[in-house]
């Protein structure tokens, strides 16, 4: 994983959707221990923001996935509305640029799904 650009990491596993008009991009990389991506934290976060504004998205989340600890770290970059949704989609407040989940893995069954119901109209 040291070897990835922040670029490589966002894009390795990358979808884009439509939450009632909310436009999102959700991302997904897995790794051992957290602590390995803790020193391009900042330059993944910029990688967010400069996708969000080349794609004309209002968030970008990329979940960094500890399977030794079953949980992950969703990062976030967005517009207030967004975060707002965020926030009520993982019931917490963001820290840092992020809400840590503990047991989740999937994308598919635990990230998209509460973000659809957040924003749902």
């Amino acid at each position: 994983m040291s070897a990835k650009s922040a670029k490589e990491i966002l894009l390795g596993d990358f979808k884009k959707f439509d939450f009632s008009g909310t436009k999102a991009g959700v991302g997904q990389v897995e790794v051992m221990d957290l602590a390995d991506l803790a020193p391009k934290r900042a330059a993944i976060l910029d990688e967010m923001n400069k996708m969000k504004e080349a794609e004309k998205l209002d968030m970008v989340v990329l979940m960094l996935t500890d399977v030794m600890k079953e949980a992950s770290d969703l990062l976030f970059v967005g517009n207030d509305a967004a975060a707002a949704g965020f926030e009520k989609a993982f019931g917490g407040k963001l820290a840092n640029s992020s809400i840590y989940k503990e047991k989740c893995l999937s994308r598919k069954k635990q990230v998209v799904p509460p973000l659809e119901g957040a924003f749902k109209k």
